[in-house]
């Protein structure tokens, strides 16, 4: 599994197979992420590959999941994530509405935490 799955399931209290599974279900509906970006547009820009390519890979266990994730997760589950990147002493936020609670997960450069309340 990947961390990032780990972490974000401590949130929803689902396990992290389930989340990884419901995401990538998400991305394939070809979404709007944010703004007026949808999944397919962000996911080649950012990754040079077709959307049915990218999420075929995704719901494989062993990828590891990243912003396009992240974002997806707050879609779904109407929150606000913070990461906190450590190493270059950063917070990165993703706003799904400045309303939303908000829940926060640690970067190290290779692997996520999440940061418990």
């Amino acid at each position: 599994m990947s961390c990032l799955f780990d972490s974000l399931s401590v949130f929803v209290n689902i396990d992290s197979y389930t989340l990884r599974q419901l995401i990538s279900n998400y991305l394939e509906t070809n979404p709007i992420l944010m703004d007026d970006l949808n999944a397919e547009s962000v996911i080649l820009y950012e990754t040079n590959m077709s959307l049915s390519d990218y999420v075929s890979k995704m719901k494989n266990q062993d990828t590891m999941g990243g912003a396009i994730e992240i974002r997806s997760f707050i879609n779904l589950f109407k929150v606000n994530i913070l990461v906190k990147s450590l190493p270059n002493n950063k917070e990165i936020q993703f706003l799904y509405s400045p309303e939303s609670i908000w829940k926060a997960i640690v970067w190290t450069g290779g692997h996520f935490d999440p940061i418990r309340n």
